[in-house]
């Protein structure tokens, strides 16, 4: 296995294809190119100075475009290829005073779908690795509500159903919206050894139905 280091700036345009140039001439192709570099300065938006803001996209999101710019060609050459991108879940979530890594993390989600859907015809995958927040025991750590919890605090409220053959109305509590099961739900309740309706129907009688009131 031949190993090429090199030392460059990835916010860089310039230097990054100087870099991915020396690869090429020393290894002869790029199988894979891994977007990893990235800074995480923890400030809040008005203690971002300019020049923070601008390095922090330099770094984590422009630096991914000009190295997929670059390999990009002799992939296309070779018809295969694979970009990986290291992103975080606060591109999805937000975070608190991380408003530049959050918009470049959020930018490099849009390059890499944008790359998989314009490489893929020429046997290129983009990919993103998304690394989750966790403790050591497993449990959700402090500041982030569980999948669970936020389920739990999604308002309900109660509403009365009327079930036709059911037995009257039931009270029960359920997601503050309404619904009324289509035809397809409606035949499942038939019999499973003979497909009749569950319930005897009179002459007339509708099938049984969800009626929200």
């Amino acid at each position: 296995m031949r190993v090429v280091t090199a030392l460059a700036d990835v916010a860089d345009a310039a230097a990054c294809e100087a870099m991915v140039a020396r690869g090429l001439a020393e290894l002869g192709a790029v199988d894979v190119l891994v977007c990893n570099a990235a800074i995480r300065p923890h400030k809040s938006i008005t203690d971002t100075s300019v020049e923070e803001w601008h390095r922090v996209l330099g770094v984590n999101l422009h630096a991914a475009f000009y190295l997929s710019r670059a390999v990009v060609p002799a992939m296309k050459a070779r018809r295969r290829g694979s970009i990986i991108a290291l992103g975080g879940m606060s591109s999805l979530t937000g975070r608190p005073n991380t408003a530049a890594v959050v918009v470049a993390k959020t930018g490099l989600l849009g390059l890499i779908r944008a790359l998989a859907a314009e490489l893929g015809p020429f046997g290129i995958r983009a990919n993103m690795v998304m690394p989750g927040s966790s403790t050591p025991s497993g449990a959700t750590p402090s500041g982030i509500r569980s999948s669970a919890s936020r389920r739990r605090a999604r308002p309900t409220s109660s509403r009365r159903f009327r079930y036709a053959g059911s037995g009257g109305p039931r009270t029960s509590p359920t997601p503050a919206c309404s619904w009324r099961p289509t035809r397809r739900l409606r035949d499942r309740r038939r019999h499973p050894r003979d497909g009749r309706p569950r319930h005897r129907l009179s002459e007339g009688q509708r099938p049984p139905s969800a009626v929200i009131r």
